[in-house]
């Protein structure tokens, strides 16, 4: 969801809907890693439940014939919009080709935009030392982000390709994907300790307008600050360090 709020509309009018396209297939082994990783990950790296509980909950899902453990990923409101995309554009066939039902997902589509932000605007906390917090640890992010994506064009993009460049660029300011956050909220409230989801709440809603504000930049700058990249990510680094020192 971040990709598409973020990322595709800079790309489809500054670079062209090919790489908008392609920005959108690249997103996907991440919206894989999102809903089937992560899930594990949260778990593996969070303090575990009581004993008790964690063993009843296996033994629940354990007991579950393999068939409905599958069905139960495949019907969850996320995994079941990424597969129903999937195979939509397998078949080469538009959401207006599903009449009604086509009509109502893209009514639901564009609403989600408003709602999304609607939602963050209500929960979004700006009190105490966590707006800097969360301030820091973006700005380190896209710093890291900056200088691995410099590297990789060094090594694999032709350097007078400006076009595609410019779509690695924008792609890799995506905003943080509220499913991640979704996942954190399911680990939690499954028991799983040591995780803050106020925090991961708020990292999602500041990352929007930091992504829209970098990408804003990266478009009207176009080669400028794709070449300046590795400096850019440096000075963020740096930047986030120094928040850090501040009181």
């Amino acid at each position: 969801m971040a990709p598409a709020l973020s990322v595709f509309s800079f790309t489809q009018e500054f670079v062209g809907s090919t790489y908008a396209a392609l920005a959108a297939l690249a997103d996907i082994p991440t919206k894989l890693y999102t809903l089937v990783l992560i899930p594990y990950y949260l778990r593996f790296r969070g303090e575990a439940p009581s004993a008790s509980s964690s063993e009843e909950g296996s033994a629940n899902v354990a007991k579950l014939p393999l068939i409905k453990r599958v069905f139960r990923i495949l019907t969850d409101p996320f995994n079941l919009a990424i597969v129903g995309g999937l195979i939509l554009a397998t078949l080469g066939k538009p959401i207006s080709s599903l009449g009604f039902f086509g009509k109502a997902i893209g009514s639901m589509a564009t609403a989600q935009t408003a709602i999304l932000f609607l939602l963050i605007g209500l929960k979004l906390n700006f009190g105490g030392e966590r707006p800097k917090l969360c301030l820091r640890l973006l700005l380190a992010r896209h710093g890291i982000c900056n200088l691995i994506v410099s590297a990789l064009m060094a090594l694999f993009l032709d350097k007078n390709d400006s076009a595609a460049r410019l779509a690695s660029v924008l792609s890799s300011h995506a905003a943080c994907s509220i499913i991640a956050f979704g996942q954190i909220t399911k680990v939690s409230n499954a028991g799983v300790q040591g995780y803050d989801t106020d925090l991961a709440f708020d990292l999602v809603a500041l990352s929007f307008p930091l992504t829209v504000l970098f990408n804003t930049i990266a478009c009207l700058a176009g080669s400028a600050y794709v070449d300046g990249l590795p400096v850019i990510g440096s000075f963020l680094l740096a930047l986030s360090a120094l928040l850090g020192k501040t009181k």
